[in-house]
């Protein structure tokens, strides 16, 4: 993987981990005001929750990073939230996630980097 500076900056972007949601979603309520209710993810699963602030935040020309989105998620809603990343990746949003979920992993068109702890590592594209 190469990182490189280019013409296209993205507008948004986010760093989301379900082991540190409940954190985000009480800082959601406590910068919520008139003009920016809170979106109640307290009152949600933690998984209803965690897909919901993907689903609220992620669009076209953005990055995010994802760390084990799936620690989250029952089967169904990875798939959910699969479709919402291929359709974001197909507007030109960029994703970088950390995952064991096969379900993830089967992303069309992505691009698979395999890390160990030796000093190969592997990339698939799909």
């Amino acid at each position: 993987m190469t990182i490189s500076k280019g013409y296209r900056r993205p507008k948004f972007g986010y760093f989301l981990r379900a082991e540190s949601f409940y954190n985000v979603a009480t800082k959601e309520i406590d910068y919520s005001d008139d003009d920016h209710p809170s979106k109640g993810y307290h009152q949600k699963s933690h998984g209803e929750s965690f897909l919901a602030i993907a689903q609220d935040y992620m669009g076209a020309d953005g990055v995010y990073i994802f760390d084990e989105p799936e620690a989250a998620l029952s089967p169904q809603r990875q798939l959910t939230l699969l479709i919402n990343i291929y359709r974001c990746a197909q507007e030109g949003a960029q994703f970088i996630i950390v995952s064991h979920s096969p379900i993830l992993l089967g992303m069309p068109d992505a691009e698979i980097f395999t890390a160990s702890s030796s000093a190969s590592s592997t990339r698939s594209r799909f």
